[in-house]
């Protein structure tokens, strides 16, 4: 038998912030973003987005750059705590 205890005080209720507006259908959300979304631009477009990965690849050395870098492994066990 499974016994389950509720903490006894409940976390304090968070106010909804004024000006959030939540995309209820895909629409709406395509709509937010081109508006630049109603977080102040958070909202990324998958265009910006695409943008953003080409120039972090674009960032990257080229391959040759990379000729004898090598990887050493590295000891690893979970349950040690000085290796988390």
């Amino acid at each position: 038998m499974l016994i389950l205890s509720l903490p006894s005080s409940l976390p304090p209720s968070l106010p909804p912030s004024d000006g959030v507006k939540i995309a209820v259908t895909d629409t709406e959300a395509k709509q937010q973003a081109e508006q630049g979304g109603s977080d102040g631009g958070a909202v990324t477009s998958s265009l910006d987005l695409e943008a953003r990965c080409e120039a972090i690849i674009a960032s990257l050395p080229p391959p040759s750059a990379l000729t004898g870098f090598t990887l050493q492994p590295i000891d690893f066990d979970k349950d040690v705590d000085a290796h988390m």
